[in-house]
């Protein structure tokens, strides 16, 4: 994301972010000139009484980061839009072309981690397809999803059984996985252009000593049209 707001990306969409900070961080960073977080409505509802209470900038950053731009006033540095987007049951398009924030004349970067394996294959290809239609010169899309073979239980490698079953009585199962071969051709279908894929296991352990943290997601970097 950072390395997106250098190349030109001056709007950040994040999807599902549940209670991350991340869209709060980089907006008081100023890093884009519009943020928007949409999730579901139960989910906006804890953040919005967390940062009532307690203040949207008490959850932006850590005090040890430096704004990327030293020159940006925190005081004048605006919240990120909250909208409610139910991603099973709305069209992603429609409801953030209507939201207040939205602006159809930037290049925008559209972050989707740790929620696509929580949906329905139906349900990922309708949300990629529709973002795929996102109004904007130029959209780039960050994804984490699920390594799964067809037929194979989708998680990460040498977790415990029991977390699977934690996952279903909590009503949130791993529902759909690809494949590094399969997943560009069915990018592609719902109108993406050429895909990028990220081993995060990979790329972690070549910058940590004795990585021994989960395997099995990866992440996509992939554009409307084609990785400019």
């Amino acid at each position: 994301m950072r390395r997106a707001a250098v190349e030109g990306f001056t709007q950040l969409i994040v999807l599902g972010a549940g209670l991350d900070t991340l869209a709060f961080r980089l907006a008081h960073e100023r890093l884009f000139e519009g943020v928007i977080s949409a999730d579901h409505p139960a989910t906006l509802a804890v953040v919005r009484t967390a940062t009532a209470r307690n203040g949207a900038r008490s959850v932006c950053r850590p005090p040890d980061i430096v704004p990327s731009r030293p020159s940006a006033d925190m005081s004048e540095a605006r919240d990120p839009e909250l909208l409610s987007l139910d991603l099973t049951g709305e069209d992603a398009c429609t409801a953030l072309t209507k939201s207040d924030t939205f602006d159809a004349t930037r290049a925008t970067v559209v972050v989707v981690e740790g929620v696509l394996m929580y949906l329905q294959a139906q349900a990922v290809a309708d949300l990629l397809r529709s973002l795929a239609n996102l109004p904007t010169p130029r959209i780039r899309l960050i994804a984490s999803w699920m390594i799964a073979e067809p037929g194979q239980p989708i998680g990460f490698v040498g977790q415990s059984r029991l977390l699977a079953g934690w996952l279903r009585r909590r009503g949130e199962p791993m529902l759909w996985g690809s494949t590094p071969s399969a997943l560009p051709a069915f990018l592609a279908g719902l109108g993406w252009g050429d895909a990028q894929l990220i081993d995060l296991a990979e790329e972690i352990s070549g910058n940590s000593k004795g990585f021994c943290g989960p395997v099995g997601e990866q992440l996509v970097l992939i554009e409307k049209g084609g990785m400019g």
